[in-house]
Protein backbone atom coordinates (compact mmCIF):
# COMPACT_ATOMS: atom_id res chain seq x y z
CA UNK A 1 0.00 0.00 0.00
CA UNK A 2 1.02 3.60 -0.55
CA UNK A 3 0.58 6.32 2.10
CA UNK A 4 1.35 9.96 1.44
CA UNK A 5 3.12 10.49 4.79
CA UNK A 6 3.89 8.90 8.15
CA UNK A 7 1.25 11.13 9.73
CA UNK A 8 -1.43 9.87 7.34
CA UNK A 9 -0.36 6.27 8.00
CA UNK A 10 -0.63 6.86 11.76
CA UNK A 11 -4.09 8.42 11.39
CA UNK A 12 -5.32 5.49 9.31
CA UNK A 13 -4.01 2.97 11.84
CA UNK A 14 -5.67 4.91 14.65
CA UNK A 15 -8.96 4.92 12.73
CA UNK A 16 -8.81 1.14 12.35
CA UNK A 17 -8.08 0.74 16.08
CA UNK A 18 -10.85 3.12 17.13
CA UNK A 19 -13.54 1.67 14.84
CA UNK A 20 -12.69 -1.97 15.29
CA UNK A 21 -11.87 -5.09 13.34
CA UNK A 22 -15.13 -5.30 11.39
CA UNK A 23 -14.65 -1.74 10.08
CA UNK A 24 -11.06 -2.54 9.10
CA UNK A 25 -12.14 -5.72 7.29
CA UNK A 26 -14.77 -3.79 5.32
CA UNK A 27 -12.24 -1.11 4.36
CA UNK A 28 -9.64 -3.64 3.24
CA UNK A 29 -11.85 -5.98 1.23
CA UNK A 30 -11.73 -3.78 -1.88
CA UNK A 31 -7.92 -4.00 -1.84
CA UNK A 32 -8.08 -7.78 -1.41
CA UNK A 33 -10.41 -7.93 -4.40
CA UNK A 34 -7.77 -6.02 -6.39
CA UNK A 35 -5.21 -8.69 -5.43
CA UNK A 36 -3.51 -6.87 -2.57
CA UNK A 37 -2.00 -9.63 -0.42
CA UNK A 38 -1.52 -8.39 3.11
CA UNK A 39 1.19 -9.63 5.46
CA UNK A 40 -1.59 -10.24 7.97
CA UNK A 41 -5.07 -9.79 6.49
CA UNK A 42 -7.99 -8.65 8.60
CA UNK A 43 -10.93 -10.76 7.47
CA UNK A 44 -13.19 -13.63 8.49
CA UNK A 45 -14.10 -14.49 4.90
CA UNK A 46 -12.93 -18.07 4.33
CA UNK A 47 -12.85 -17.53 0.57
CA UNK A 48 -10.37 -14.67 1.06
CA UNK A 49 -8.35 -16.69 3.60
CA UNK A 50 -8.05 -19.65 1.24
CA UNK A 51 -7.02 -17.30 -1.56
CA UNK A 52 -4.22 -15.96 0.65
CA UNK A 53 -3.18 -19.46 1.74
CA UNK A 54 -3.02 -20.67 -1.85
CA UNK A 55 -0.92 -17.67 -2.79
CA UNK A 56 1.59 -18.45 -0.04
CA UNK A 57 1.87 -22.08 -1.03
CA UNK A 58 2.36 -21.27 -4.71
CA UNK A 59 4.88 -18.47 -4.27
CA UNK A 60 7.36 -20.17 -1.96
CA UNK A 61 9.80 -22.83 -3.01
CA UNK A 62 9.72 -25.45 -0.29
CA UNK A 63 13.05 -27.02 -1.28
CA UNK A 64 13.98 -29.54 1.43
CA UNK A 65 11.71 -28.06 4.08
CA UNK A 66 8.51 -29.80 5.08
CA UNK A 67 5.14 -28.09 4.93
CA UNK A 68 5.03 -27.94 8.73
CA UNK A 69 8.47 -26.32 8.94
CA UNK A 70 7.48 -23.80 6.29
CA UNK A 71 4.27 -22.96 8.12
CA UNK A 72 6.04 -22.40 11.44
CA UNK A 73 8.79 -20.25 9.90
CA UNK A 74 6.41 -18.02 7.97
CA UNK A 75 4.09 -17.73 10.94
CA UNK A 76 6.99 -16.36 12.98
CA UNK A 77 7.98 -13.90 10.27
CA UNK A 78 4.44 -12.64 9.72
CA UNK A 79 3.96 -12.30 13.47
CA UNK A 80 7.16 -10.28 13.70
CA UNK A 81 4.96 -7.17 13.70
CA UNK A 82 2.76 -7.31 16.77
CA UNK A 83 0.41 -4.53 15.71
CA UNK A 84 -2.33 -6.07 13.54
CA UNK A 85 -3.50 -2.83 11.95
CA UNK A 86 0.00 -1.84 10.86
CA UNK A 87 0.72 -5.36 9.59
CA UNK A 88 -2.47 -5.28 7.51
CA UNK A 89 -1.05 -2.43 5.39
CA UNK A 90 2.18 -4.29 4.58
CA UNK A 91 2.11 -6.69 1.63
CA UNK A 92 3.15 -10.33 1.87
CA UNK A 93 6.60 -9.43 0.56
CA UNK A 94 7.10 -7.24 3.63
CA UNK A 95 6.72 -3.94 1.71
CA UNK A 96 4.94 -0.65 2.33
CA UNK A 97 5.35 2.74 0.62
CA UNK A 98 5.29 6.00 2.57
CA UNK A 99 5.81 9.16 0.53
CA UNK A 100 8.37 8.38 -2.15
CA UNK A 101 10.18 5.73 -0.06
CA UNK A 102 9.55 1.99 -0.06
CA UNK A 103 10.23 0.10 3.17
CA UNK A 104 10.87 -3.65 3.04
CA UNK A 105 10.90 -5.81 6.19
CA UNK A 106 13.19 -8.83 5.78
CA UNK A 107 14.91 -11.41 7.95
CA UNK A 108 18.02 -9.22 7.93
CA UNK A 109 16.43 -5.90 8.86
CA UNK A 110 14.25 -3.15 7.44
CA UNK A 111 15.62 -1.89 4.13
CA UNK A 112 14.36 1.30 2.51
CA UNK A 113 14.97 3.03 -0.80
CA UNK A 114 13.51 5.65 -3.10
CA UNK A 115 10.56 4.25 -5.08
CA UNK A 116 12.63 4.34 -8.27
CA UNK A 117 15.30 2.10 -6.72
CA UNK A 118 13.15 -0.90 -5.82
CA UNK A 119 14.65 -3.12 -8.50
CA UNK A 120 18.11 -2.23 -7.24
CA UNK A 121 17.08 -3.30 -3.72
CA UNK A 122 15.67 -6.61 -4.94
CA UNK A 123 18.93 -7.37 -6.76
CA UNK A 124 20.91 -6.42 -3.65
CA UNK A 125 18.89 -8.78 -1.44
CA UNK A 126 19.09 -11.57 -3.99
CA UNK A 127 22.87 -11.25 -4.23
CA UNK A 128 23.54 -10.90 -0.51
CA UNK A 129 20.96 -13.13 1.17
CA UNK A 130 19.75 -15.54 -1.53
CA UNK A 131 16.18 -14.52 -0.90
CA UNK A 132 13.98 -11.44 -1.16
CA UNK A 133 12.94 -11.17 2.44
CA UNK A 134 10.95 -14.36 3.00
CA UNK A 135 12.13 -15.53 6.37
CA UNK A 136 13.53 -18.93 7.13
CA UNK A 137 15.60 -19.79 10.13
CA UNK A 138 19.26 -20.44 9.57
CA UNK A 139 21.07 -22.51 12.16
CA UNK A 140 24.26 -20.56 11.45
CA UNK A 141 22.56 -17.20 11.97
CA UNK A 142 22.86 -15.68 15.46
CA UNK A 143 20.25 -12.87 15.70
CA UNK A 144 21.74 -11.33 18.85
CA UNK A 145 25.23 -11.23 17.42
CA UNK A 146 23.81 -9.70 14.23
CA UNK A 147 21.90 -7.00 16.15
CA UNK A 148 24.96 -6.20 18.29
CA UNK A 149 27.18 -5.73 15.25
CA UNK A 150 24.68 -4.31 12.77
CA UNK A 151 22.18 -2.40 14.96
CA UNK A 152 20.97 1.09 14.12
CA UNK A 153 20.45 2.87 10.81
CA UNK A 154 23.16 2.19 8.24
CA UNK A 155 23.79 3.08 4.62
CA UNK A 156 24.37 -0.12 2.64
CA UNK A 157 25.29 1.58 -0.62
CA UNK A 158 24.59 4.88 -2.35
CA UNK A 159 20.85 4.06 -2.65
CA UNK A 160 19.98 1.62 0.15
CA UNK A 161 19.49 2.26 3.88
CA UNK A 162 18.87 -0.39 6.53
CA UNK A 163 17.47 -0.35 10.08
CA UNK A 164 18.02 -3.03 12.75
CA UNK A 165 16.85 -2.57 16.34
CA UNK A 166 19.80 -2.03 18.67
CA UNK A 167 20.53 -5.13 20.78
CA UNK A 168 19.68 -4.84 24.47
CA UNK A 169 21.02 -6.57 27.55
CA UNK A 170 18.67 -9.55 27.35
CA UNK A 171 19.19 -10.21 23.65
CA UNK A 172 19.49 -13.95 23.94
CA UNK A 173 17.17 -16.17 21.92
CA UNK A 174 15.77 -18.70 24.36
CA UNK A 175 12.45 -20.36 24.86
CA UNK A 176 12.33 -19.15 28.48
CA UNK A 177 10.02 -21.87 29.68
CA UNK A 178 7.84 -22.08 26.60
CA UNK A 179 4.42 -20.69 25.94
CA UNK A 180 2.22 -23.76 25.66
CA UNK A 181 0.40 -25.38 28.57
CA UNK A 182 -2.20 -28.12 28.51
CA UNK A 183 -4.66 -26.31 30.73
CA UNK A 184 -8.06 -26.88 29.17
CA UNK A 185 -11.12 -26.96 31.36
CA UNK A 186 -14.02 -29.07 30.11
CA UNK A 187 -16.54 -26.94 32.03
CA UNK A 188 -17.54 -23.40 31.19
CA UNK A 189 -16.53 -22.11 34.63
CA UNK A 190 -14.54 -19.10 33.49
CA UNK A 191 -13.21 -17.93 36.86
CA UNK A 192 -11.93 -21.30 37.99
CA UNK A 193 -10.25 -21.81 34.63
CA UNK A 194 -8.47 -18.44 34.82
CA UNK A 195 -7.29 -19.18 38.37
CA UNK A 196 -5.90 -22.53 37.22
CA UNK A 197 -3.61 -21.06 34.56
CA UNK A 198 0.10 -21.46 35.38
CA UNK A 199 2.50 -18.59 34.79
CA UNK A 200 4.56 -18.62 31.61
CA UNK A 201 7.44 -16.37 30.61
CA UNK A 202 6.47 -17.00 27.02
CA UNK A 203 8.71 -17.48 24.03
CA UNK A 204 10.76 -14.85 22.27
CA UNK A 205 10.22 -14.44 18.58
CA UNK A 206 13.22 -15.51 16.53
CA UNK A 207 13.13 -12.20 14.66
CA UNK A 208 12.59 -9.91 17.66
CA UNK A 209 16.07 -8.53 17.18
CA UNK A 210 14.82 -6.68 14.10
CA UNK A 211 12.18 -4.46 15.68
CA UNK A 212 12.10 -4.93 19.45
CA UNK A 213 10.77 -7.21 22.13
CA UNK A 214 7.86 -9.62 22.17
CA UNK A 215 6.71 -12.65 24.13
CA UNK A 216 4.21 -15.23 22.92
CA UNK A 217 2.20 -18.07 24.48
CA UNK A 218 0.35 -20.61 22.36
CA UNK A 219 -2.18 -23.21 23.46
CA UNK A 220 -3.86 -25.53 20.95
CA UNK A 221 -7.40 -26.85 20.91
CA UNK A 222 -6.32 -29.27 18.19
CA UNK A 223 -4.02 -29.37 15.21
CA UNK A 224 -6.38 -26.97 13.45
CA UNK A 225 -7.25 -24.41 16.15
CA UNK A 226 -5.22 -22.49 18.73
CA UNK A 227 -5.13 -19.50 21.10
CA UNK A 228 -2.21 -17.08 20.83
CA UNK A 229 -1.42 -14.51 23.54
CA UNK A 230 1.25 -11.91 22.83
CA UNK A 231 3.00 -8.89 24.35
CA UNK A 232 5.10 -6.61 22.14
CA UNK A 233 7.08 -3.40 22.39
CA UNK A 234 8.28 -2.62 18.89
CA UNK A 235 9.66 0.20 16.80
CA UNK A 236 8.91 -0.28 13.11
CA UNK A 237 10.92 2.84 12.23
CA UNK A 238 7.95 4.46 10.49
CA UNK A 239 5.54 3.55 13.32
CA UNK A 240 5.72 2.24 16.91
CA UNK A 241 3.39 0.19 19.09
CA UNK A 242 3.27 -1.44 22.52
CA UNK A 243 0.46 -3.68 23.69
CA UNK A 244 -0.98 -7.14 24.35
CA UNK A 245 -3.42 -9.27 22.39
CA UNK A 246 -5.16 -12.63 22.34
CA UNK A 247 -6.17 -14.26 19.06
CA UNK A 248 -8.15 -17.36 18.20
CA UNK A 249 -6.71 -18.87 15.03
CA UNK A 250 -7.60 -21.54 12.49
CA UNK A 251 -5.11 -23.24 10.22
CA UNK A 252 -5.64 -22.79 6.49
CA UNK A 253 -2.19 -24.18 5.63
CA UNK A 254 -1.11 -21.12 7.64
CA UNK A 255 -2.61 -19.66 10.82
CA UNK A 256 -5.36 -17.02 10.47
CA UNK A 257 -7.40 -15.16 13.09
CA UNK A 258 -11.07 -16.21 12.97
CA UNK A 259 -14.08 -15.75 15.24
CA UNK A 260 -14.83 -18.18 18.06
CA UNK A 261 -17.63 -18.67 20.60
CA UNK A 262 -15.99 -16.48 23.22
CA UNK A 263 -12.62 -14.82 23.83
CA UNK A 264 -11.17 -12.92 26.78
CA UNK A 265 -8.15 -10.83 27.67
CA UNK A 266 -7.43 -9.96 31.29
CA UNK A 267 -4.76 -7.61 32.66
CA UNK A 268 -3.72 -8.57 36.18
CA UNK A 269 -1.00 -5.91 36.03
CA UNK A 270 0.74 -3.68 33.53
CA UNK A 271 3.49 -1.76 35.31
CA UNK A 272 5.73 0.97 33.88
CA UNK A 273 8.42 2.70 35.94
CA UNK A 274 10.24 5.91 34.97
CA UNK A 275 13.04 7.90 36.48
CA UNK A 276 12.18 11.60 36.78
CA UNK A 277 14.59 14.28 35.62
CA UNK A 278 16.61 15.42 38.62
CA UNK A 279 15.51 19.01 38.11
CA UNK A 280 11.81 18.13 38.22
CA UNK A 281 10.02 18.12 41.57
CA UNK A 282 6.40 17.09 41.15
CA UNK A 283 3.99 19.04 43.32
CA UNK A 284 1.39 16.37 44.02
CA UNK A 285 -1.44 16.85 46.54
CA UNK A 286 -0.92 15.08 49.85
CA UNK A 287 -4.03 12.91 49.49
CA UNK A 288 -4.97 10.73 46.55
CA UNK A 289 -7.15 12.14 43.82
CA UNK A 290 -9.48 10.15 41.56
CA UNK A 291 -10.17 11.10 37.94
CA UNK A 292 -13.14 9.63 36.11
CA UNK A 293 -14.61 10.82 32.81
CA UNK A 294 -12.77 14.13 33.06
CA UNK A 295 -13.88 14.96 36.62
CA UNK A 296 -11.56 15.05 39.64
CA UNK A 297 -12.67 13.79 43.08
CA UNK A 298 -11.08 13.35 46.48
CA UNK A 299 -11.00 10.09 48.45
CA UNK A 300 -14.48 10.84 49.84
CA UNK A 301 -15.87 11.04 46.29
CA UNK A 302 -16.36 14.79 46.65
CA UNK A 303 -16.12 16.74 43.40
CA UNK A 304 -13.04 18.97 43.06
CA UNK A 305 -13.13 20.22 39.50
CA UNK A 306 -13.40 19.39 35.83
CA UNK A 307 -10.12 18.95 34.04
CA UNK A 308 -9.97 21.03 30.90
CA UNK A 309 -9.81 18.79 27.86
CA UNK A 310 -6.19 19.26 26.73
CA UNK A 311 -5.02 18.19 30.19
CA UNK A 312 -6.84 14.87 30.21
CA UNK A 313 -4.58 11.81 30.05
CA UNK A 314 -6.92 9.95 27.71
CA UNK A 315 -4.70 10.94 24.81
CA UNK A 316 -3.10 7.62 25.73
CA UNK A 317 -5.31 4.54 25.28
CA UNK A 318 -4.12 3.16 28.62
CA UNK A 319 -6.45 5.62 30.37
CA UNK A 320 -9.48 5.03 28.18
CA UNK A 321 -12.63 4.52 30.32
CA UNK A 322 -10.42 3.95 33.34
CA UNK A 323 -10.56 5.29 36.88
CA UNK A 324 -7.24 7.14 37.22
CA UNK A 325 -5.79 7.48 40.73
CA UNK A 326 -3.03 10.02 41.39
CA UNK A 327 -1.11 9.35 44.59
CA UNK A 328 2.01 10.37 46.45
CA UNK A 329 3.51 6.97 47.21
CA UNK A 330 5.40 8.26 50.25
CA UNK A 331 2.03 8.64 51.98
CA UNK A 332 1.85 4.84 51.91
CA UNK A 333 5.40 4.37 53.13
CA UNK A 334 6.62 3.42 49.67
CA UNK A 335 9.97 5.04 48.94
CA UNK A 336 11.63 2.16 47.12
CA UNK A 337 9.13 1.07 44.50
CA UNK A 338 8.57 -2.36 42.99
CA UNK A 339 5.86 -3.91 40.81
CA UNK A 340 4.84 -6.19 43.69
CA UNK A 341 4.43 -3.33 46.18
CA UNK A 342 2.42 -1.24 43.74
CA UNK A 343 0.09 -4.05 42.75
CA UNK A 344 -0.53 -4.89 46.41
CA UNK A 345 -1.44 -1.24 46.99
CA UNK A 346 -3.72 -1.27 43.93
CA UNK A 347 -5.66 -4.39 44.90
CA UNK A 348 -5.94 -3.16 48.47
CA UNK A 349 -7.26 0.25 49.45
CA UNK A 350 -7.06 1.97 46.07
CA UNK A 351 -9.25 -0.59 44.31
CA UNK A 352 -11.76 -0.22 47.13
CA UNK A 353 -11.52 3.55 46.75
CA UNK A 354 -12.40 3.22 43.06
CA UNK A 355 -15.41 1.04 43.91
CA UNK A 356 -16.53 3.61 46.50
CA UNK A 357 -16.23 6.47 44.01
CA UNK A 358 -18.25 4.74 41.29
CA UNK A 359 -20.87 3.63 43.78
CA UNK A 360 -21.29 7.25 44.88
CA UNK A 361 -21.59 8.24 41.23
CA UNK A 362 -24.16 5.47 40.73
CA UNK A 363 -21.97 3.69 38.25
CA UNK A 364 -21.18 -0.01 37.97
CA UNK A 365 -18.13 -1.47 39.72
CA UNK A 366 -14.79 -0.58 38.11
CA UNK A 367 -13.26 -3.09 35.73
CA UNK A 368 -10.21 -1.00 34.86
CA UNK A 369 -8.12 1.20 37.13
CA UNK A 370 -4.87 3.06 36.42
CA UNK A 371 -2.51 4.33 39.10
CA UNK A 372 -0.21 7.32 38.60
CA UNK A 373 2.16 7.09 41.55
CA UNK A 374 4.97 9.46 42.46
CA UNK A 375 8.03 9.50 44.63
CA UNK A 376 10.63 12.25 44.62
CA UNK A 377 12.53 10.39 41.89
CA UNK A 378 10.09 8.18 40.01
CA UNK A 379 6.77 8.04 38.21
CA UNK A 380 4.81 4.79 38.23
CA UNK A 381 2.01 3.84 35.84
CA UNK A 382 0.15 0.69 36.94
CA UNK A 383 -2.92 -0.54 35.06
CA UNK A 384 -5.45 -3.26 35.89
CA UNK A 385 -8.22 -4.42 33.59
CA UNK A 386 -10.15 -7.32 35.12
CA UNK A 387 -11.37 -8.79 31.86
CA UNK A 388 -12.43 -7.89 28.36
CA UNK A 389 -14.75 -10.62 27.11
CA UNK A 390 -16.46 -10.87 23.75
CA UNK A 391 -18.60 -13.44 21.97
CA UNK A 392 -18.27 -14.29 18.29
CA UNK A 393 -14.97 -12.43 17.96
CA UNK A 394 -11.52 -13.63 17.00
CA UNK A 395 -9.28 -11.12 18.73
CA UNK A 396 -9.03 -8.75 21.65
CA UNK A 397 -6.10 -6.44 22.00
CA UNK A 398 -5.08 -3.63 24.32
CA UNK A 399 -2.71 -1.04 22.92
CA UNK A 400 -0.89 0.86 25.67
CA UNK A 401 0.81 3.33 23.40
CA UNK A 402 1.03 4.24 19.73
CA UNK A 403 3.05 7.11 18.35
CA UNK A 404 1.83 9.91 20.63
CA UNK A 405 3.35 8.44 23.77
CA UNK A 406 2.03 8.90 27.26
CA UNK A 407 1.83 12.65 26.71
CA UNK A 408 0.88 13.17 30.35
CA UNK A 409 1.94 16.48 31.85
CA UNK A 410 2.34 17.13 35.52
CA UNK A 411 2.14 20.17 37.80
CA UNK A 412 -0.34 22.40 39.56
CA UNK A 413 -3.32 23.73 37.65
CA UNK A 414 -4.24 27.38 37.77
CA UNK A 415 -7.17 26.65 40.06
CA UNK A 416 -5.40 24.21 42.35
CA UNK A 417 -5.19 20.45 42.23
CA UNK A 418 -3.46 18.66 39.38
CA UNK A 419 -3.50 20.42 36.07
CA UNK A 420 -1.16 18.20 34.04
CA UNK A 421 0.51 21.32 32.69
CA UNK A 422 4.22 21.09 33.38
CA UNK A 423 6.89 18.63 32.39
CA UNK A 424 5.93 15.88 29.97
CA UNK A 425 6.80 12.26 30.55
CA UNK A 426 8.47 10.22 27.82
CA UNK A 427 6.46 7.72 25.86
CA UNK A 428 5.69 4.34 27.35
CA UNK A 429 8.39 2.86 25.10
CA UNK A 430 11.02 4.64 27.18
CA UNK A 431 10.28 2.92 30.47
CA UNK A 432 13.06 2.05 32.90
CA UNK A 433 11.25 -1.03 34.16
CA UNK A 434 8.16 -2.94 33.02
CA UNK A 435 6.10 -5.88 34.24
CA UNK A 436 3.30 -7.48 32.25
CA UNK A 437 0.93 -10.05 33.80
CA UNK A 438 -1.94 -10.91 31.44
CA UNK A 439 -4.05 -13.85 30.39
CA UNK A 440 -5.52 -14.63 26.99
CA UNK A 441 -8.14 -17.37 26.62
CA UNK A 442 -10.77 -18.53 24.16
CA UNK A 443 -13.74 -20.89 24.26
CA UNK A 444 -14.91 -23.35 21.63
CA UNK A 445 -18.12 -24.99 22.76
CA UNK A 446 -17.68 -25.69 26.48
CA UNK A 447 -13.90 -25.87 26.36
CA UNK A 448 -11.62 -23.02 27.38
CA UNK A 449 -7.98 -22.85 26.31
CA UNK A 450 -5.36 -20.20 26.93
CA UNK A 451 -2.28 -18.98 28.76
CA UNK A 452 -1.11 -16.59 31.44
CA UNK A 453 1.87 -14.54 30.27
CA UNK A 454 4.15 -12.89 32.84
CA UNK A 455 7.04 -10.77 31.59
CA UNK A 456 9.33 -8.28 33.31
CA UNK A 457 12.26 -6.23 32.09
Amino acid sequence: MHFSSKDFLSKKIKEFKDKGRKFAAKELVEFYNRDFYSLRPITNDEVVLRKFAKRKSNNIKLSARSNSQLSENLDEFEDLIGDDEFASFINDRGEIQVGDSIYKYTNRGLFFVHQNDMKHLENYLENHFNNRGLAFRNSEFDPCDYASKEGGVRQMDDRIMRYVHLADDDCNYENNGGGTYHSSNPSNDFESFINSLPESKGSKGFFDFLLGKSRTCIEKFSSGYRVKTKFWNQDYFIYSSIGVSVRHQKKFIFWWTVDTDEIALGINQVYFEYNLPTAFKPDIPKNEHFIYEGEMYNSEAQYIRTLYKPSLPNINPLFDKSVVIVVNLSNYGIYKVSAEKINKLMWGGLWEGSKYLLKKLRKSKPDRVTLLGFTSQKVIVNHINISQRAKNEGRIRKIFDWQAGLALKLGLGSDGGIGFDGVGLPSLYDYDKVKIDVYGVARRGNTWKGSRLVYDD
